[in-house]
Formats: C-alpha cells, sequence, structure tokens
C-alpha cells in the first residue's frame, strides 16, 4: 500500500514528452536519411516513436525501431528511445479494484509493482508495458481483463472515469495539482460497482493516429493512488451516488 509514479512516467515528463501544465508538447520532426548531431530528437513516423541521438559516426541512414532501455546502433547513429509521441493529449483517471474479493465474480485485479522505480518504459501497443490497456485492461470488452470499476455493462466502453482539468504546478512544493474531480452514478451492485481500492491517472493520447481500435493501448500510466491522507488504506463501498476526489492541497504527485 503506497501511493506511486511509476519511473516511466517521470521519462515522459523528464523528455519533454508530456508536460502536466501544459495540453501538448509538439513532438520532433520525423527522421530522414541525414546527419544528425548529438542530442537531436526525431519521431519515427510509422510508429509515432520518439528517439534521441546519443553518438555518431556519420549520417543516418535507417530511422530507428527499438522500444527497449537500451541505447542501439542503426548504421552510424546510436539512438535512445524516449517514448511516444504524446504531441496531443489529455489527463484522465480511472477507479480500480485491487483485491480478489468486492471486484465481482472474474474481475482481473490490479497489483501495484513492488518497484515503480524500475527501468520499465512505457510501450504502446496491446503486448507494450505501462500503458492503461496491458496493466489495467481499459479497453478490454471483457471482466476478466480489465480491473477498472465499470457502470455496470461489458463494453469496452463502459469504464467510469474523469478528466483532470486545471492542472497546475504547486510551485512550494513542486507538485501536481488539478481540479477536484467527480466520478459520475458509480454503482453499487454486479460485478462493477464494489470495492474502489485505487485510482490510476494516465495519459490520453488524442492524437489523429492514436489506436482506437484498442483503446488504452496508446495511453501511459502516470501516478497510482491507493493511500488516503490520513494513512489509511483507499476503500469505498460505492452506493450507486458520484464520488468525488479531493486533491491534497500539497498536490497530487511529485515528479
Amino acid at each position: 500500500m503506497a501511493n506511486s509514479i511509476y519511473n516511466s512516467a517521470r521519462k515522459l515528463f523528464s523528455h519533454g514528452l508530456i508536460d502536466w501544465s501544459g495540453y501538448g508538447v509538439p513532438a520532433p520532426a520525423n527522421w530522414s536519411a541525414t546527419t544528425y548531431a548529438v542530442g537531436d530528437k526525431v519521431t519515427n513516423s510509422s510508429t509515432h516513436n520518439v528517439y534521441m541521438v546519443v553518438a555518431q559516426t556519420g549520417a543516418s541512414a535507417a530511422a530507428p525501431t527499438h522500444t527497449t532501455t537500451t541505447d542501439t546502433v542503426v548504421d552510424n547513429v546510436t539512438w535512445r528511445y524516449l517514448g511516444m509521441d504524446m504531441s496531443s493529449y489529455q489527463i484522465w483517471a480511472a477507479l480500480v479494484n485491487t483485491s480478489a474479493t468486492g471486484g465481482g465474480t472474474g474481475m482481473q485485479v490490479y497489483s501495484n509493482p513492488s518497484n515503480s522505480s524500475d527501468s520499465t518504459l512505457f510501450v504502446a501497443g496491446t503486448s507494450g508495458s505501462r500503458n492503461m490497456w496491458t496493466e489495467f485492461g481499459l479497453g478490454q470488452a471483457s471482466i476478466a481483463n480489465t480491473s477498472l470499476i465499470r457502470s455496470g455493462a461489458l463494453g469496452a466502453t463502459d469504464n467510469i472515469l474523469a478528466q483532470l482539468t486545471g492542472r497546475t504546478m504547486i510551485t512550494t512544493t513542486q507538485a501536481c495539482d488539478a481540479a477536484d474531480i467527480t466520478f459520475t452514478a458509480v454503482p453499487d451492485t454486479g460485478n462493477f460497482g464494489t470495492n474502489i481500492e485505487g485510482i490510476v491517472i494516465y495519459a490520453k493520447n488524442t492524437a489523429g493516429w492514436a489506436d482506437a481500435t484498442n483503446v488504452g493501448s496508446d495511453y501511459p500510466v502516470l501516478p497510482f493512488i491507493d493511500t488516503l491522507a490520513s494513512a489509511a488504506a483507499l476503500s469505498i463501498d460505492p452506493n450507486g451516488g458520484d464520488i468525488v476526489v479531493q486533491w491534497n492541497s500539497s498536490g497530487i504527485v511529485r515528479l
């Protein structure tokens, strides 16, 4: 039980792919066959992944494609994978069940990694990592493949979500903040309406090329919250009404 922000999310911020208080960071220009300087960033136009030059001995003849933490040489250039083009995005939150009980028959449960500061990177796609499809089942039609609280139907679009607006940085604490949010009409019966034990915040990729079929596979996970300001575990048994989340006055999370 501990609130955490994934190291994969920190890297998205530190690499300049996401700006908490902003609403879109321009993507680097698409890769082309030319000579690059150390520190240059490019976007692979096919995969929409962003890379940075860490060393070069000549012109680049082929675009980088890897999605690992290991710097990779392609022809004359050593490339570092930074993450996906997130030049158009919103920040959203979803409700999560983390225990084997109270989540409904067959519901997948979510277990927060013991070390959120690991070297795992956000990789988009249904077989990727630290994205909302893989980690939480956002967009999955079957209840067995999601740990998110839903409105009661089995469709992939029935998750109960709330968008974070009014996002700012608190200068005194260097923490991310936003307006309080409301999850509307959270059900009290069925597979989807018991034991809310966590809140996940994620970046919703709204670019025109974002994967509309496997919703969530392009959405990186940011912080996961399962502990209240009082240090008690987050545990809510909904009654069909709204659930209002009031963020701590010192902010939501520090990067």
